[in-house]
């Protein structure tokens, strides 16, 4: 879905249509924003996929490996959260491992970010890594999830200038 807004601030990067077609769709949506320069599929060779350690993973990575798999993406595990404690490790590690028994990917690198300092490290990895595309899964929150806790994904998608590839748990 091509993105793009009208006026300044958040809707001039992702317009609100796009945002709420994301909130109400149940399928996959890949939000290509206004100002992405399409580098060509050959070039495409890099996906972030962002995760919460959550049992949605799973389904998100078997549907993102059913799209990523013919064309020999590498992919970058993200988590988001400040100083990762040794179960967020163990998790991460139990990941890896998922993709290597279930999807034979020798090549899934990983790293833990601050959720303090997460658009600059999106940023930095983006670069670092030559990120193509971001995949996340967008969880239903309730009312009290809105009102205390960020949504990684909109804030997201109303930074970056790259595809983003948006599953649903």
């Amino acid at each position: 879905m091509g993105t793009h807004g009208k006026g300044s601030g958040v809707s001039s990067i992702m317009g609100s249509v796009t945002a709420a077609v994301i909130d109400k769709i149940k399928y996959p949506v890949l939000a290509i924003p206004e100002k992405y320069t399409f580098v060509g599929e050959k070039n495409i060779k890099n996906i972030m996929y962002v995760t919460d350690f959550d049992e949605s993973d799973f389904m998100s990575i078997r549907i993102l490996m059913n799209l990523t798999e013919p064309l020999g993406l590498d992919i970058f595990c993200v988590h988001i959260g400040d100083d990762p404690k040794s179960w967020d490790k163990i998790r991460m590690d139990g990941l890896m491992e998922y993709f290597r028994k279930s999807y034979g990917k020798t090549h899934v690198d990983y790293s833990f970010i601050s959720q303090k300092n997460l658009l600059e490290d999106i940023d930095r990895l983006i670069h670092e890594k030559n990120i193509n595309i971001i995949s996340v899964t967008s969880h239903r929150r309730s009312i009290v999830d809105k009102l205390f806790r960020s949504n990684v994904t909109k804030k997201l998608f109303y930074h970056t200038s790259i595809p983003l590839l948006v599953f649903h748990s």
